[in-house]
């Protein structure tokens, strides 16, 4: 926690503060800290991410209950497309998560044991294993510790994912069409596709691919000169 610079600290302190508002609240479990504040890689421009575990999921008034009780604004209209649940604190945008207990439980299972690929499970394992606890430590810990698991089996799917969606039989003819937009488009599907495989071979979870180049710094398994 000392190493931790300015951005990623004080974004914690607030944390916190919302945690203790928040928490009280019936139905509330968990409350745990994610995103890049969690990994150590908040910057001046970082939002603050908090997922919440209810024991079922809220209704519209507990929403709004919150909004109160945090003092906040809605980041968007108010039943707006895009979500609700992103709000304004002191002028500071704090992505709030409202998920269930037994949401989570069936994530961890889906990846586990049913071999789900799906970036969304992936992610969802990648945050309970990075994420800092700040309440319904038991239950995070839990989580925490079967999310350490990482079957071989699951490795193996999706390095054949990730190999079968690399497609080369286009590039010459995107080259001599001088098509820069598709050679573009090419490369960032090969990039992502070989960072999908070093995931597998290094046993991590997708962290999203804003990402990448971050948690390129942190394999074992990686080819000379990758970064």
């Amino acid at each position: 926690m000392n190493n931790l610079s300015y951005h990623c600290k004080w974004r914690i302190e607030l944390a916190k503060q919302i945690c203790e508002k928040v928490k009280i609240i019936e139905g509330v479990k968990a409350i745990v800290i994610g995103g890049s504040v969690a990994r150590g890689y908040a910057d001046e421009y970082s939002d603050l991410e908090i997922p919440i575990f209810w024991d079922k999921l809220l209704n519209e008034n507990t929403r709004k209950l919150i909004v109160k009780e945090l003092n906040a604004e809605y980041f968007y209209p108010y039943n707006y497309e895009a979500n609700e649940n992103n709000v304004v604190v002191n002028e500071f945008r704090i992505d709030l998560w409202h998920l269930t207990v037994e949401d989570e439980e069936d994530t961890i299972k889906g990846v586990l044991v049913d071999l789900k690929t799906d970036f969304g499970y992936s992610n969802a394992m990648d945050t309970i294993r990075t994420c800092i606890p700040l309440f319904g430590e038991k239950i995070v810990y839990s989580w925490k510790d079967r999310a350490k698991g990482y079957p071989k089996e699951l490795a193996i799917k999706n390095i054949k994912e990730s190999l079968q969606s690399i497609d080369s039989t286009q590039a010459e003819l995107y080259i001599q069409r001088q098509n820069s937009t598709l050679i573009y488009e090419h490369i960032a599907n090969l990039q992502k596709n070989i960072f999908l495989i070093l995931l597998a071979l290094n046993k991590l979870y997708f962290p999203t691919f804003k990402w990448m180049y971050k948690s390129l710094e942190t394999f074992k398994i990686k080819p000379e000169n990758i970064e």
